[in-house]
């Protein structure tokens, strides 16, 4: 819910959330409020959380109702039926759920491992930041994991957030544009706390290393590598040489301190004391070759089915360079098209879609007149050097008087024309235009009504529409990935995409569109 309340405005809104929502097995509970901080720690708050949560009972009672705290304590969290926990730093679970042990307790924001995906070398220049053991808003993917798995009172978490977003990015401003808080970036590639979830969120067998092992420069430096993993135990290597095998903490992950040097990892996953499952992270070679992966082979033909498709820079012996920034160019014929291109890079300014472009740039400076009749002149003069403006481009032309004359370089454009069709356009290539040194020239007859004359304050007698065509489709690749958006057209047939960059082999794949 938006907004705390207890007006009829307030209430009202509630009832319509509710009642559009009820019916979907999917809501477990009702949110009266999220981080009120002028009234969460008050009676004020208290009182207004009770009437909502009363009134809110009378429409559907088969729910609990909870509000979000963000360090107000003692306000509004004494009376809802499920006490929402915005992070450990700002809460204490274990004193709540002692003063309150008929309320349920759930963890409604926490910290994921803040991260720019593939980045372990800060480099705020770039806003691009390592994994932290210590988020700003407190801890991480771990530690709130953690802290609500080892209590039985507690209902479970809420982690924020599910993808990387637009907008607040903590804890660097420009250049960065998006935020770092994304289990997964913008692009949906997982980061490494998404292994660390997948471990103990599911059954699959889960062996993840990290970090990669391109590390020139850095040769004789400790390394802290890490392994999140659900395996019994794992046993790292280098290079075929054993650095231990260690057992896995419940909900928590391993690591080693290897100096590094180029070569490999391998680590080893135990299941019951035998080997399972390995992983290995190995120094690659230089970037040879792009390569292309689909989420799925066949679109629908509805001209709305999209395929996410993965781009890859990868060496000569297939194996992703995990600091690869080449700049990818995309093509796509058949039955399909691109609607978008992404990296999850959160200080890419790159656009993610290509459009036409169209923009104006006045010609000169304009300071209109106010003739005291309708009989002097308005006259309007500009001096410019040619453009460089592209094909498509055009002279834009207004009305500065019931009647007018337009020159250029003393060529007659306009002779004595009508209000009503001065304004016109006139396409650069029809233009006789100098290097430098064009004058163009504008003698009107002034408006006869009132209005009319002072109405041209508002327009520049002459301006160029600038059109810029949108140019090819491409990417820079973030730290070895992109990916690119296609959607199918109607009807049936193939869509094929193409990928290429300068000195890479080139990749395409084909979808089928029925």
């Amino acid at each position: 819910n938006r907004l705390m309340g207890t007006s009829d405005y307030h209430l009202s809104q509630l009832e319509r959330l509710i009642r559009r929502d009820r019916n979907h097995p999917s809501v477990i509970l009702w949110s009266l409020g999220n981080e009120e901080w002028r009234i969460e720690g008050s009676a004020v708050g208290a009182r207004i959380a009770a009437r909502m949560q009363q009134f809110a009972r009378g429409i559907d009672s088969t729910r609990l109702y909870s509000a979000a705290i963000s360090g107000g304590w003692g306000g509004i969290s004494t009376v809802v039926d499920a006490a929402g926990v915005n992070y450990i730093r700002q809460g204490d679970t274990d004193r709540q759920h002692a003063a309150y042990p008929w309320q349920v307790i759930i963890g409604t924001e926490e910290t994921t491992t803040q991260a720019t995906r593939g980045v372990y070398i800060e480099d705020a220049e770039s806003a691009h930041l390592p994994p932290q053991e210590d988020g700003s808003s407190g801890g991480n993917v771990e530690v709130g994991w953690k802290h609500y798995a080892a209590r039985p009172y507690a209902a479970g978490v809420f982690f924020w957030t599910g993808f990387d977003y637009r907008g607040e990015p903590t804890p660097y401003g420009w250049p960065g544009i998006a935020s770092q808080f994304g289990i997964l970036d913008l692009a949906g590639f997982p980061k490494d706390s998404y292994y660390y979830l997948k471990s103990w969120w599911t059954q699959e067998p889960v062996l993840h290393v990290f970090p990669h092992w391109n590390w020139n420069g850095r040769e004789g430096e400790s390394i802290d590598v890490r392994v999140y993993s659900n395996f019994d135990s794992v046993e790292l290597f280098q290079d075929g040489r054993s650095l231990g095998r260690k057992d896995m903490p419940r909900n928590g992950h391993l690591s080693w301190d290897v100096v590094y040097r180029a070569g490999t990892l391998r680590a080893v996953g135990y299941d019951a004391g035998t080997p399972a499952a390995e992983t290995v992270v190995a120094t690659t070679g230089s970037p040879a070759a792009v390569e292309l992966a689909v989420d799925r082979t066949v679109l629908s033909a509805d001209g709305r089915d999209i395929a996410v498709v993965a781009v890859r820079i990868v060496d000569s012996d297939g194996r992703i360079v995990p600091t690869a920034d080449n700049d990818i160019v995309f093509n796509v014929s058949g039955n399909g098209r691109i609607i978008g291109v992404g990296n999850g890079d959160p200080s890419s300014h790159e656009p993610d879609r290509f459009f036409e472009q169209v923009a104006s740039r006045p010609i000169g400076e304009w300071s209109a007149p106010n003739p005291a009749d309708d009989k002097t002149p308005v006259v309007w003069e500009a001096d410019f050097d040619k453009p460089d403006l592209g094909e498509g481009s055009v002279l834009l032309l207004n009305a500065l008087g019931r009647e007018q004359t337009v020159t250029l370089n003393g060529v007659v454009l306009q002779d004595k024309v009508a209000a009503d069709r001065a304004h016109t356009e006139i396409p650069i290539e029809a233009l006789t235009l100098r290097p430098t040194g064009n004058r163009l020239k504008i003698a009107a007859l002034p408006f006869r009504e009132w209005r009319n004359r002072e109405n041209i304050r508002e327009v520049h007698p002459a301006s160029w529409r600038i059109v810029t065509s949108a140019g090819e489709w491409h990417r820079r690749v973030f730290n070895g990935l992109a990916q690119v958006l296609v959607q199918s057209a109607h009807g049936a047939g193939t869509v094929l995409i193409e990928a290429k960059t300068s000195g890479l082999r080139s990749a395409s794949i084909r979808i089928d569109v029925e």
